[in-house]
């Protein structure tokens, strides 16, 4: 009892001395915020990287860009070694979380981005940790691993991957590949083209109602497949699964050539097709309306 009764002041006075800290939740008793802004045009671009730790991007009506952050560490020593750097060229500017090349303990930085809303997300990566978009007018090329991607109103292009977490998006207005493994693939008012590829996780999509004229591709293990087209689509549509059910719900005015095959489970849909039509207990093959590329 008397060493306890020892322990938890020398850690309170460490605490206090190194203005750090105690957050159970990342396991790392010592953290350093950081707060940092820089000018930044519409339309410029922007690359985000850091590591065991999460990225937010929101955005504001200012031509500056503004980070905030939080370095955490099991130790002050690591701490101290974790730099930022933030480098400006031309219409780019690239912010990255430096992991010190000889510390093998428990670190990472999570940040919080605000961005003109026109911006080009050139490249935003972590690891260990989720990444969250916020009504950003461009495209955005996004990757980590063990962690959920969430973006919500893109008005560009999106290139979202990860591993061991889920893909939700709503309003996208470009087209969309999703990759990811053991998660799950949910989204609203897509654009096109889509690929959306995971296992052992569903793809749940409702497309946008402008339709596609982009190939559509689904693929997933362990999971069913749900799509929603309510817009024109000519094109390939092709949604494989195992173990998991396929449903399509398309619109009337489809020209496409649409393959659905999975195991162990069945293939719904709403539609008729045309000319030749292969059908199974377990797949579908044919065309809509005056078909598409195959």
């Amino acid at each position: 009892m008397a060493s306890r009764l020892l322990f938890l002041p020398l850690l309170a006075s460490a605490c206090l001395t190194s203005a750090c800290g105690l957050d159970l939740g990342d396991g790392d008793q010592f953290q350093s915020d950081f707060h940092e802004s820089r000018p930044f045009h519409a339309g410029d671009r922007l690359s985000v990287e850091t590591f065991n730790g999460g990225i937010d991007i929101m955005t504001w009506d200012r031509n500056t860009v503004e980070i905030t952050g939080t370095r955490h560490a099991s130790t002050e020593e690591m701490l101290k070694d974790i730099k930022l750097d933030i480098q400006s060229s031309g219409s780019s500017l690239a912010v990255r979380a430096i992991r010190p090349s000889m510390s093998h303990g428990s670190m990472g930085v999570r940040m919080l981005l605000h961005v003109p809303r026109q911006v080009e997300l050139e490249r935003i990566v972590t690891s260990n940790g989720a990444i969250h978009i916020n009504g950003v007018q461009g495209g955005a090329h996004v990757k980590t691993s063990n962690g959920t991607i969430h973006v919500d109103s893109l008005s560009g292009n999106l290139d979202a991957q990860t591993s061991n977490g889920a893909i939700d998006v709503d309003h996208v207005g470009g087209g969309a590949v999703m990759r990811t493994s053991n998660g799950r693939i949910e989204g609203d008012a897509v654009g096109g083209p889509v690929e959306a590829t995971t296992s052992n996780g569903g793809i749940h999509l409702q497309l946008g109602p402008n339709g596609s004229a982009g190939p559509m591709h689904f693929s997933t293990s362990n999971g069913s497949i749900d799509l929603t087209m309510p817009g024109a689509l000519k094109s390939e549509l092709r949604a494989r699964s195992s173990n998991g059910a396929i449903t399509l719900r398309l619109a009337p005015a489809v020209n496409a050539h649409v393959h659905a095959a999975t195991s162990n489970s069945s293939v719904t849909t709403d539609f008729t097709m045309t000319g030749q039509v292969t059908m199974a207990k377990h797949s579908i093959e044919g065309n809509l309306g005056s078909g598409g590329p195959t």
